[in-house]
């Protein structure tokens, strides 16, 4: 039981961060101030890979199901599930506010901005999966994060998989988004 509580632990922290580009985008779209405004959006910039970031967590899955005890495997099972789930919801519930937004604001190009902020998540996913940067960096560590960053242009292979979680990216929100809208009207 205690490795469940183990796991229950890491992946409950790693929610709390998949949630927080939620709350700033909603402080964000709702602000009156353009300084807020301003900030909370580049919270929420620095903090929208963690949604996505929960799916890398799969990773995790054989070793945590090996160092489970059997009659706890299922539940296993059913938290990483509700990790991935968590993980493209509150993308989606991070991003779509942005976009209506944009809409209301009649801003020209929302596709191709929407495209480049999720190619920017797909380089955030790669910058914590593989140079184990924390969003919280951005304030507590600014130059290594820059330096990770650098790191990551530096190679070819990496900056592959940071394009390849950014299509990921557009797909997931581009196919799931017109979901998102029907649940939200009922």
């Amino acid at each position: 039981m205690d490795y469940i509580l183990f796991e229950l632990q890491w992946m409950l922290y790693n929610v709390f961060l998949a949630l927080l580009p939620v709350i700033f985008i909603y402080l964000a779209v709702k602000s009156k101030s353009i300084f807020f405004r301003t900030i909370w959006f580049l919270l929420w910039l620095f903090f929208l890979p963690n949604t996505l970031y929960l799916l890398t967590d799969i990773t995790h899955f054989s070793e945590s199901i090996e160092k489970t005890p059997a009659p706890f495997a299922p539940l296993t099972v059913i938290l990483f599930i509700l990790l991935m789930l968590v993980g493209v919801v509150t993308f989606l519930l991070a991003l779509s506010p942005l976009e209506k937004f944009l809409q209301k604001k009649k801003i020209n190009n929302i596709f191709l901005l929407l495209i480049i902020i999720n190619l920017l998540v797909g380089f955030g996913i790669i910058l914590g999966r593989v140079e184990r940067a924390n969003s919280w960096d951005i304030l507590l560590h600014p130059l290594i994060l820059l330096w990770n960053a650098y790191t990551i242009l530096l190679y070819p292979k990496l900056l592959t998989a940071a394009f390849i979680w950014g299509i990921i990216s557009n797909i997931f929100y581009f196919s799931l988004r017109n979901s998102l809208k029907k649940v939200k009207q009922k």
